[in-house]
């Protein structure tokens, strides 16, 4: 596969215009040809068009069923021609994103994700649960996998300032992913 560059942002809504075309515009200037990932675009569907043509490219969406949450994989146009892309799954709360991109015989799995907060735990373990059976029904032994966004959940003191607690979604996630 040729290299692919990935990035992501959290950017806590894009319902404003000047907003929206300020981030494609930041993406577009430095970081040309990488996918770039977004979480919480509090997107609809009634966004897809106006969006795209902003962009310039195609733009794969989970809306959620609120407009609270949203993941979104901006793509490149450099990719467009050389890869097969399609999605494998979007859920409906507009947390999860699964892309496969393939060319000739690889294939990536690109997970783009927005957990449920630290607040809400139990939701988070579901959201976890979840995401492993989708992807563990989607990958095989030649597939390789990208899990990027918002996890929300603390893996280490690194992210805690030494008050880290291994909670339930921490322990799921570890499990998972090793």
């Amino acid at each position: 596969m040729p290299d692919v560059n990935v990035i992501t942002f959290n950017v806590r809504g894009l319902r404003q215009m000047t907003k929206r075309r300020s981030v494609f515009r930041f993406a577009h200037q430095h970081y040309p040809k990488h996918l770039v990932v977004l979480q919480e675009t509090h997107s609809s569907p009634k966004d897809v068009v106006i969006w795209q043509a902003e962009w310039g490219a195609p733009i794969l969406f989970a809306h959620g069923s609120t407009q609270e949450c949203g993941v979104a994989v901006l793509l490149p146009r450099s990719i467009l021609g050389v890869c097969d892309i399609k999605v494998m799954h979007s859920d409906g709360d507009g947390r999860l994103l699964i892309v496969e991109l393939s060319y000739r015989l690889c294939k990536l799995i690109l997970c783009a994700v927005y957990a449920p907060t630290q607040s809400h735990g139990q939701q988070q373990v579901v959201f976890i649960r979840t995401m492993k059976d989708t992807l563990n029904s989607l990958m095989n032994d030649d597939t390789d996998l990208l899990i990027c966004g918002d996890l929300n959940i603390q893996l280490s003191n690194l992210d805690t300032q030494n008050r880290f607690r291994a909670t339930q979604a921490t322990k799921e996630l570890l499990a998972f992913v090793q």
